[in-house]
């Protein structure tokens, strides 16, 4: 796996599992990534580029952090590409799914924010979370 800011939280979990702790430690805003459920529903959409803005770090700064630990922990230093990539994607539906994850750590019951999660899905199509990530 190449680290880039359109990585998913949830591949790279997936492929990193020890990067939950990690990422919690290293930014409060992060510590959302401790429940299963989140992970499952916003760390499918969520990308390396949106956690960055949400964390309020550049994405050069969350990529380097998390090549540095997959080292550590690994031995093996992960290829990585920084900068801000392209979406490709509709910006409306990427604000409204940034807006969700933020309402979470402002305090939105997580049924609430599941619930506009729900509806934001159903209007996108296959192609467009492709182009989102």
């Amino acid at each position: 796996m190449i680290i880039t800011p359109s990585v998913t939280i949830h591949e790279l979990i997936e492929t990193y599992p020890f990067l939950i702790d990690f990422l919690a430690g290293y930014n409060a805003k992060f510590s959302l990534l401790k429940n299963s459920a989140m992970r499952a529903t916003m760390g499918r959409m969520a990308t390396l580029s949106m956690a960055a803005d949400i964390g309020g770090v550049t994405i050069d700064m969350l990529i380097a952090a998390i090549t540095e630990e997959i080292e550590r922990q690994t031995g093996n230093k992960p290829d990585a590409a920084s900068g801000v990539e392209n979406t490709g994607g509709d910006r409306e539906k990427l604000d409204r799914l940034k807006n969700i994850i933020l309402s979470l750590h402002q305090g939105v019951p997580f049924e609430t924010a599941k619930a506009e999660f729900d509806r934001l899905m159903s209007e996108i199509e296959p192609t467009q979370i492709a182009a989102m990530e």
